[in-house]
């Protein structure tokens, strides 16, 4: 017996170290079941192999076999194999938008006895079978995002949420059937690369030029400083009285800025193939000059390099107001923008590069900050992670100065201002962009685990903080273009943050805080993209390339889930004014469908959005009539409205739910009497939480989109002779 008790324990240890000291059944998972449900803070297993023979032997066995066991080595045992709960679990409620669902590995490898238990241990290698089952299930991580068509749509694209959506995967089915049916309306012919034409041809009168440029200063220009101000426009009198001297760069700088300020000045007699021409020029200029053989080889100088970055800057600028553009070839993206910043030096910090003017310090701090942020809005419209951005490149911020505070002759260093300047809003936006390229690198980075809701609401946090200085900043000073694209820049970080797990507030109530977040979010940022205005901000949603429709659209798919979602959280105490809520909602989706119906009849080939958004409401409708649909008619009669309005066959676009109420199966004249739910709650309680706070009075404050008085010193400019 004695003998018995003393012997060492044959069998390898399957089971992890937390069950066996509970002495529970385990079922050898990675990390195994009852660790998940207990949620244990760790579930380790031991090296299995060590020691296998026993120390003492039976009386009887002969001496030989004493002695092999006696040279058998002690060995220390290794450290456990950890599997942090950060991982993925089966059985996961996450959702695989926003984590990676594991697939179950029925055939994992286990612990074996070794061939004879007089083999030396060392011949049997136990942690290796350990690591290749943790190989297995990382290998098996379904990456996070949708891929539809050989692309890949990353988590903060408006796709990877709206597959949520009841039937979306039928309607995109449907859509694919008919997308034939839409024609892409015939793009201008990319234009000859000769000399034959003069660049100065194109280029239209004074009075014409000057209300172009004016409109870019009072837009973009506002909030992404590219140039300075004052240097430009005197460049621009140079021009005027002597054309055939003006340099290259400033003939691409000048066209671009024209092509921007199109965008926001219609009465400009303006031709699209002319602004075409300004947008390849530019195009051919910076292939040309970011050849490798260029970079590696020319002589760059300070100012050459600048004015190489200025122009990409305005090129995309230009490519994002026009919805046609992004459509053109073309080989520039805002990647290779950050590269070619990089290889002029702007990612240092210009007061340790030696022999450069204050001028020229200040205007690469002011170029450094509009290349990242404009390489950082790309990266989550694409659904991607800003690889070339790393944080703790951020760089200084430039400086709060107004543009006639300094110029090229400058040598004294002005002091900065307290009050608000041309540059007030970029140092704003500076200031978050480290949060905000967090929050796009823990959404897109699909290589990485799913981002715990703690650090998720921690950033939401941070984010909401920056948010409500940068409005306090430029609340009643800024024009009502300039805050409104602040909203966007900023609000679409916290839309994608908290989309993903709003997903699952129904079956979990502590995820009830996301979507209260993303559902008044979205209402906000719909709220102001669904006005078909004349001012400066509504002809850019409309005209403006899909970075500007795909943050509205993510709000109105956010929306849409709400609005189909029949009880999310019923309550009897906020049914009474659930119909209400509903309606205001419901209203701000057809708005937005009207905006994107525009667009359309404006030249996008992008009709996705508001095909799949018209079958989504279509339902919502017929579910609050008690009605049934049919998606097939709707998918048809929206590709086929589609194609009229790309035709030009449909001189006004539908009005707000015509598409919806044609496409019903049966009447739906009767009232809806949806089934109770949070959206009264949601909005009422936002506004009494001192966590969230997002306010829009300042979009209220009657600010016009013309020159405030702090630019009134540009018409002294534009008008001198």
């Amino acid at each position: 017996m004695e003998d018995v008790a003393s012997r060492r324990r044959r069998r390898p240890i399957l089971a992890c170290e937390p069950c066996r000291r509970k002495k529970i059944k385990c079922d050898h998972d990675v990390p195994c079941g009852p660790c998940t449900r207990s949620r244990a803070s760790y579930c380790s297993y031991p090296d299995c192999n060590d020691d296998l023979v026993p120390k003492k032997q039976r009386s009887g066995e002969g001496q030989s076999d004493i002695s092999v066991a006696s040279t058998t080595e002690e060995r220390p045992l290794p450290a456990p194999i950890s599997v942090p709960f950060s991982l993925p679990l089966s059985g996961s409620s996450e959702s695989p938008w926003f984590g990676s669902s594991v697939a179950s590995s029925s055939s994992g490898s286990r612990c074996s006895l070794p061939p004879s238990i007089s083999q030396p241990a060392t011949n049997t290698t136990f942690p290796g079978t350990m690591n290749s089952r943790l190989i297995e299930r990382r290998d098996s991580f379904t990456a996070r995002g949708t891929f539809l068509r050989g692309r890949f749509y990353g988590p903060s694209h408006w796709i990877s949420f709206y597959q949520h959506l009841p039937h979306a995967e039928s309607d995109y089915a449907l859509y694919q059937d008919y997308e034939s049916l839409v024609s892409s309306p015939s793009a201008v012919g990319s234009l000859s690369r000769t000399n034959s034409w003069k660049f100065t041809d194109t280029i239209p009168s004074r009075e014409v030029s000057n209300q172009l440029v004016l409109a870019y200063f009072r837009t973009f220009e506002s909030v992404l400083r590219v140039l300075h101000v004052p240097s430009f426009i005197r460049e621009c009198q140079q021009y005027w009285k002597a054309p055939q001297d003006a340099r290259e760069e400033f003939l691409l700088q000048l066209g671009l800025v024209m092509a921007i300020g199109a965008t926001f000045s219609p009465q400009a007699t303006v031709g699209d193939q002319c602004i075409a021409l300004w947008i390849d020029a530019a195009q051919d200029w910076l292939r040309d000059t970011l050849t490798e053989a260029n970079i590696n080889n020319s002589d760059t100088t300070s100012s050459s390099g600048r004015e190489m970055v200025q122009i990409f800057c305005l090129l995309v600028e230009a490519r994002q107001t026009r919805n046609t553009a992004k459509k053109r070839p073309g080989l520039i993206s805002a990647d290779s923008l950050v590269r070619a910043a990089e290889h002029v030096g702007l990612h240092i910090d210009p007061s340790k590069l030696p022999g450069l003017s204050f001028f020229e310090q200040e205007t690469r701090r002011r170029l450094w900050a509009t290349v990242q942020e404009l390489a950082l809005q790309a990266a989550v419209d694409e659904g991607r992670p800003s690889l070339p951005l790393r944080i703790d490149d951020n760089g200084p911020a430039p400086l709060n100065l107004a543009d006639e505070q300094f110029d090229t002759h400058t040598t004294i260093t002005p002091l900065a201002r307290d009050d608000f300047t041309h540059t007030s809003i970029q140092i704003a936006l500076h200031k978050s962009f480290p949060i905000r390229l967090a929050i796009a690198s823990a959404i897109n980075d699909v290589s990485n685990d799913v981002c715990p809701y703690e650090q998720a609401l921690e950033m939401s946090s941070r984010i909401m903080g920056e948010s409500r200085e940068v409005f306090a900043q430029i609340q009643g000073r800024a024009s009502g273009f300039a805050v409104r694209l602040c909203e966007l820049l900023l609000h679409r970080f916290l839309l994608t943050l908290h989309a993903p797990f709003a997903l699952h507030a129904h079956v979990d109530p502590t995820r009830y805080y996301s979507r209260k977040v993303a559902t008044e979010v979205a209402t906000s940022i719909l709220r102001h993209c669904s006005h078909i205005d004349t001012d400066d901000f509504a002809r850019l949603l409309r005209q403006g390339s899909e970075m500007f429709a795909h943050v509205p659209v993510l709000a109105a798919s956010i929306l849409c889930y709400d609005l189909a979602d029949a009880e999310p959280f019923s309550s009897t105490l906020v049914q009474v004014a659930l119909p209400v809520a509903r309606t205001s909602l419901q209203k701000l989706v057809e708005a937005y469908l009207h905006v994107l119906s525009l667009r359309i009849l404006d030249g996008s080939e992008e009709v996705r959005p508001y095909v799949l958004l018209s079958a989504q409401l279509a339902r919502i409708v017929a579910a609050q009539a008690k009605q049934t649909i049919d998606n097939r008619l709707v998918i048809t009669r929206t590709m086929q409205l589609c194609q009229r309005m790309q035709r030009g066959q449909s001189a006004e676009p539908p009005t707000k739910g015509q598409q919806v109420e044609s496409a019903l199966t049966h009447s739906s004249n009767s009232d809806s009497a949806g089934s109770g739910d949070s959206f009264a709650l949601m909005t009422q309680s936002l506004s009494s939480d001192p966590t969230f706070d997002i306010s829009t009075e300042h979009l209220d404050n009657g600010v016009s989109n013309s020159l405030s008085e702090h630019d009134s010193w540009m018409i002294g400019f534009l008008q001198n002779e």
